[in-house]
């Protein structure tokens, strides 16, 4: 097709940059839609990391026992059997509610987790004393960071 007048020119031209946008524009979309493949892949990395954090917070043999534990004082001191299951309870909440928080938490939030693993253990190792000495102020830390370091 031979064009000789300018407005077929024009026309030609203004297709021609038409169809540049319009490239232009799906490119920006596959590379937005692979990004989104991207944050999607790191979004599921990221559950998983909290999984594997989670569980080991767990251990199985602290489950074992604890459950061991709170069965032997049922037979010798059942008020403090059921204190350590509402304390159970409350540890286990603390580590599922990690796993779905997708924020940081305040420390006081953290220590108080801390505090329901250490009475958890403190049945087992009664001698065992823990002293808290905090000077710090308010702020914030991921969950589930305290106790590994205990």
């Amino acid at each position: 097709m031979l064009m000789s007048d300018r407005s077929g020119y024009k026309d030609i031209h203004e297709h021609s940059n038409f169809v540049r946008q319009d490239i232009l524009f799906k490119a920006i979309q596959e590379g937005v839609c692979k990004n989104l493949r991207i944050d999607s892949q790191l979004e599921s990395e990221l559950s998983q990391s909290r999984t594997a954090v989670m569980l080991s917070q767990i251990q199985p043999h602290f489950l074992y026992n604890a459950l061991n534990t709170i069965m032997n004082l049922c037979y010798t001191d059942p008020d403090a059997a059921g204190r350590s299951v509402a304390n159970f309870a409350k540890y286990l909440r603390g580590n599922l509610d990690a796993l779905t928080t997708r924020r940081l938490i305040p420390f006081e939030q953290e220590l108080e987790h801390l505090k329901h693993y250490l009475g958890l253990e403190q049945l087992r190792f009664p001698d065992v004393r823990v002293a808290y000495d905090l000077q710090a102020g308010p702020f914030v830390l991921p969950p589930l960071t305290l106790q590994p370091l205990v």
